[in-house]
């Protein structure tokens, strides 16, 4: 069992589809991003699953494992109380996902949540205009999700590797990744320097 711990917009989905070939394992995604988790029971079915199925890879953000809607870090009652130590006390290799650009990270999260193409197909060019609400929301949402990412990082044994470290960057494969855009306004980059979550 691999279980990539990570935040959207990383090279999470080329990731898990190389180790699932790679080491021959049923590749599972975001097995845990619906809905349908939030019971008690649902969450102990599936950890039942996972603990009786070793061959298979899954992804999951933070949100998936705590399930606060919109916010993380308590500000909302979690629908999954001590699901994510569940999950990761399971047994098997544990990978934290990272892109070291952040700002990078941030224009395409907020690319694919304004236009809601989230697939790597290619786009053509598009005129977006900023938004400074939605940005903040972005930069929040993807600090929060490393704030969790470096914990769970000092709680159990996890490899981490960065975006960049990743072959399909520096392949030509990597063409079908771009967005092509034009802003109004290019975003603000974000003061944040994410290697600090993981010290």
């Amino acid at each position: 069992m691999i279980t990539v711990l990570t935040a959207p917009r990383t090279g999470s989905t080329w990731f898990c589809e190389y180790l699932s070939n790679l080491h021959n394992l049923t590749n599972l995604d975001e097995f845990f991003e619906d809905d349908k988790w939030n019971s008690p029971l649902a969450q102990a079915q599936g950890l039942t699953y996972l603990e009786q199925t070793p061959n298979i890879i899954f992804k999951v953000f933070p949100n998936h494992l705590l399930d606060y809607g919109d916010k993380l870090f308590g500000k909302h009652t979690s629908r999954r109380p001590n699901f994510s130590k569940n999950v990761l006390e399971l047994q098997g290799k544990k990978y934290i996902l990272t892109r070291k650009d952040f700002y990078a990270q941030c224009k395409s999260h907020y690319i694919a949540s304004i236009t809601l193409h989230f697939s790597g197909k290619p786009r053509k060019t598009e005129h977006l205009i900023f938004n400074a609400f939605w940005w903040k929301r972005t930069v929040d949402y993807l600090t929060d999700c490393y704030t969790v990412l470096g914990q769970y990082n000092k709680e159990y044994d996890c490899e981490i590797i960065d975006y960049s470290e990743l072959s399909f960057t520096t392949t030509p494969q990597s063409k079908k990744y771009i967005r092509p855009v034009t802003w109004d306004q290019e975003p603000p980059v974000p003061d944040i320097d994410i290697s600090k979550f993981f010290d």
